[in-house]
């Protein structure tokens, strides 16, 4: 299974994300709407001055239940983004922004 994985804000791709399986997503025990292996996840966190991303919460999930929300919050841990600069100084800012999820052949 390869998994299509993109965080649009300002550009950025996310990727690298660990989403429900393929042949999770199509075994009869899975709930049918996480069964097309298509999701999306918004997500709220803080852009620490490091660049990294603290106090991150998933402000919607579609479908819920089918492992998006942990999979986008995961990926939010591991990444970075470029802090905001106020006088020249970086200084941490509240981000929001959508991960998308799409299984492919």
């Amino acid at each position: 299974m390869t998994l299509r994985v993109s965080a649009i804000w300002a550009g950025m791709m996310i990727m690298a994300c660990q989403a429900p399986s393929q042949g999770q997503a199509q075994d009869r025990s899975t709930p049918r709407q996480c069964r097309s292996g298509v999701g999306e996840v918004r997500v709220s966190c803080v852009v620490q001055a490091d660049g990294s991303l603290d106090l991150c919460r998933v402000l919607r999930e579609t479908p819920r239940g089918c492992g998006y929300a942990e999979a986008a919050l995961s990926a939010a841990r591991r990444s970075r983004m470029d802090p905001a600069v106020v006088r020249g100084a970086a200084v941490g800012a509240r981000v929001t922004y959508d991960v998308r999820f799409q299984m492919v052949d």
